[in-house]
This record gives C-alpha cells, structure tokens and sequence, in this order.
C-alpha cells in the first residue's frame, strides 16, 4: 500500500513525468524537451562525437567545471558572499565560460559532453524533485534510453535531488530510484498492455 503514489520520469528524447496512483491508475502530469535527445543533437554539433555511447564515454572523461560558470565564479569563494546563502559549488550558468574572458578556460570536447550530460541530468532532476513537491510524494522512479549507460547521468540525478532540499527555501527530500533493467520498461509495459 506505501508503493503507490509515485512519479515515474521517463527520459528519452525528451522528458515525461508520470504520477502514478496504482497498477492501473495514471496520469502524465510534467515533462520537458530536455532529454537524450538534446544531448545528442548538441554533442553532435558541438563536439566530434556522433553516437549516443561515445558521447557518454567522452563525458565520462571531461570536466564540466572547464565549460560551465559556478556560482563562486560569479560571487568568491563562502556561501555567504552572494548574500544568497548559495554554495560555491553549485552550478550557476551551463556554458559560461565560453562567454570570453575573464573565466574563460580552455575545454575539449570531453568537457563540452560532461557539461551537456550534467545540464540535462541536473535539470531532469530540479523538474522531477519540483513536481514531486506539488503533489506531496517523495518517490520517483527514473527510466529512459538517456539514462541506459550513462552513469554520469544516474549519479547527476542522485546528486541533485540530494542536494536541492538542503538550498534555502526547499522541502523535503525526494528519493531517486533507478530501474536495473530498465531497458526493458517499454516492452514489459507493451506486453501487459496487450494482455488487459
């Protein structure tokens, strides 16, 4: 009975957000154009990469912090120094840096996938744990072909919806739980369809 209410966020191409209220009871409440998708396309044009697993291996390598500006960037070092009570760590601007100098750090396209997947992963995360929020449940289920290999972006996830309840002015936390075959999600789901 404490299985149910949950979201599930399935992130392909793009982004839906399901709330699901029983086995048979579901409603698409949330989604976004972020997803695989968007990494792809912009790893494609950005970078010399060009399949979805070399993005990823190349993402896995790079350094994020080369690419993006982060609020200590911006404001100095000490979460107080913004007068926002931000850490300094967090991400402030995705691709900043690229804006010219000062800050301007030299990047490779290691770095421009890392980016990439951590700006999906971390915005994928911030809508899942908001939509959450609003509809009072602590759970979210992720799956999607984004998420199928990709490590770096499991962890984003992780990471993210660990850290927003901690910013000021957040609620609870909200669990991020992942599928082990979640390759599988679709055909299973196709399968039991058919059988109803």
């Amino acid at each position: 009975a404490d299985f149910f209410p949950f979201l599930l966020c399935n992130v392909g191409t793009g982004c839906s957000i399901l709330q699901v209220h029983s086995e048979t009871r579901w409603e698409r409440i949330s989604g976004t154009a972020l997803g695989g998708g968007t990494f792809l396309g912009l790893c494609r044009r950005l970078t010399e990469a060009r399949g979805f697993a070399e993005a990823v291996a190349m993402a896995e390598r790079g350094d994020a912090r080369k690419v993006d500006m982060l609020v200590r960037d911006i404001y100095g070092d000490g979460e107080k120094q913004s007068g926002l009570n931000l850490p300094g760590d967090l991400t402030a601007s995705f691709f900043a840096r690229n804006l010219g100098a000062p800050g301007r750090i030299a990047s490779d396209d290691a770095d421009m996938c890392k980016a990439l997947d951590v700006m999906v992963a971390q915005n994928v995360a911030q809508i899942a744990h908001l939509n959450a929020q609003v509809h009072g449940l602590k759970r979210v289920f992720f799956t999607g072909n984004f998420l199928r290999g990709n490590e770096l972006a499991s962890k984003t996830i992780v990471y993210t919806m660990r850290r927003l309840p901690r910013l000021p002015g957040a609620s609870a936390s909200t669990e991020a739980v992942f599928f082990k075959h979640e390759g599988y999600f679709g055909a299973i789901g196709a399968f039991l369809e058919q059988l109803a």
